[in-house]
């Protein structure tokens, strides 16, 4: 979070870096083990071809077999160790990026004023916070093979070198060929993906208004209608789906049938040229092809998928967070010490004016005249002038757009751009026009966190008119 706030004191957000830069040495760690791994399974074909030679040569079994045997398992229980570690390693760092990720959405939503969340679509934070981000954690399980995938194989192809001469660059060099396929394909997919995004985001928009909505929709009997709305999209999203999965399955059956192939070409050019064709080098050589395969094809384009996932949602995720925040605004006391609120020459507008150089009020005073800012729509509120006494009961009357929000929304200091001066003093309670029920008691949702006080809480139940519902 520190990291990002000092992007945003310079004007350049960039939540990817940020974030990156918060998990770094868990992910270096990571990298560091799971190239260690890589390593260990590779130098296992070496042993193993070592081990069945000892087998094909009696004299050999009855002295060296037995070395071989305990320097293999010695390796294993090293892998298996060094296994559980990154894969711990790469399970942790993609849970502390889903947390912190969640945690500064939040953070960041809370901080949005009225004007800059009406500009968002509620779908698309829901959809951020509750599913892409979870696919970001799953998928960064594959982030370190980005540069461990190329280690394995860079020593899988010199071990095999060893055994088959220069005939190994066919199986090795199939195996390379496919990484740029994959990442063709990773490409490709994305654009389903993004598309996949857009239709997801207005799908949930539409329904969280339709659950909010219902009892409207139901009075004029729109159901049907946003059902049909709903199933069009539902049905276009389950198209973008299947165009990315279509691109994902082929990836997966060119990354998974690699090893076959490669082993089919190295073991047919070697035999052809001349080679001795043992079967100590049939197993090694195979044994360390379907580990190429494992952590230089599968993950390595899963780790290219990540990317392709990750740039997506940090690219929405940049959108939110470059969203203009709420100005922390301070209002002057009344000049008249008997008044409780004073609007002086008082122009609100819902958009703001840049060349204003980020001020949010000019004090108005009768020599300065009001100049209307021309980059703008037109004011909602218009040279309000109106002083309220202290101790007075007062309401906001209006037709629908009159302009009664905005008027109250002025003393939260939530509208992008005043002109005029505004000055109160006291304390604020703004209470929303949709009932909300919050879980726990009745009372509890009535104290909000505060003590209870009987005689209090029963003046809040008369007052609300609460008592027959009650009874």
């Amino acid at each position: 979070m520190k990291r990002l706030q000092k992007q945003q004191r310079k004007n350049k957000i960039n939540t990817a870096w940020a974030v990156l830069g918060a998990i770094k040495w868990q992910v270096l760690s990571t990298l560091f083990i799971q190239i260690f791994f890589c390593f260990l399974r590779i130098f296992q074909g070496y042993l193993i071809k070592r081990l069945i030679e000892c087998y094909l040569d009696p004299e050999l079994a009855s002295t060296d077999a037995y070395w071989w045997a305990a320097i293999l398992s010695g390796v294993l229980a090293v892998a298996f160790y060094a296994d559980h570690h990154w894969n711990d390693g790469t399970s942790r760092f993609g849970a502390y990026a889903k947390a912190g990720i969640i945690s500064m959405l939040y953070s960041k939503i809370t901080r949005l004023s009225t004007h800059s969340i009406t500009q968002l679509s509620a779908g698309q934070l829901i959809n951020l916070a509750a599913n892409d981000v979870n696919t970001v954690e799953m998928l960064s399980f594959f982030f370190p093979s980005v540069i461990s995938g190329w280690a394995c194989i860079l020593a899988g192809a010199a071990l095999l070198w060893i055994y088959f001469g220069v005939v190994c660059l066919l199986g090795v060099g199939y195996i390379i060929a496919t990484v740029p396929l994959q990442m063709i394909i990773a490409k490709t997919a994305s654009k389903p993906r993004a598309e996949k995004n857009v239709i997801t985001d207005e799908r949930v928009r539409k329904t969280s208004e339709l659950i909010q909505d219902i009892r409207l929709l139901k009075m004029y009997t729109w159901e049907l209608k946003f059902r049909e709305i709903i199933a069009e999209l539902r049905n276009k999203d389950i198209s973008a789906n299947n165009k990315a999965l279509f691109w994902e399955s082929l990836s997966r059956a060119v990354a998974n049938s690699s090893h076959f192939i490669a082993a089919f070409l190295i073991f047919m050019l070697y035999d052809v040229t001349g080679g001795d064709l043992t079967i100590s080098k049939v197993f090694a050589g195979y044994y360390i092809l379907n580990y190429m395969r494992i952590f230089g094809g599968y993950f390595v384009y899963n780790s290219f998928t990540f990317v392709a996932e990750a740039r997506l949602f940090f690219q929405r995720l940049d959108k939110i967070m470059q969203a203009p925040e709420m100005d922390e605004v301070v209002f002057d006391a009344p000049i008249d010490s008997s008044n409780s609120i004073e609007f002086d020459k008082f122009t609100a507008y819902w958009t703001k004016d840049k060349s204003q150089n980020g001020s949010r009020e000019t004090l108005v005073t009768e020599t300065a005249p009001i100049k209307t800012p021309q980059n703008t729509n037109k004011p909602t509120l218009v040279n309000i002038n109106l002083n309220i006494k202290k101790d007075s009961l007062n309401a906001v009357v209006g037709t629908v757009g009159s302009g009664k929000t905005s008027f109250l929304l002025s003393f939260t200091g939530e509208m992008p751009q005043t002109l005029g001066a505004l000055r109160y003093k006291g304390s604020i309670a703004y209470v929303e026009q949709e009932p909300i029920i919050f879980a726990g008691t009745f009372r509890e949702s009535i104290l909000f966190g505060k003590p209870y006080n009987e005689e209090f809480y029963n003046k809040v139940i008369k007052a609300c008119n609460l008592e027959s519902d009650l009874a």
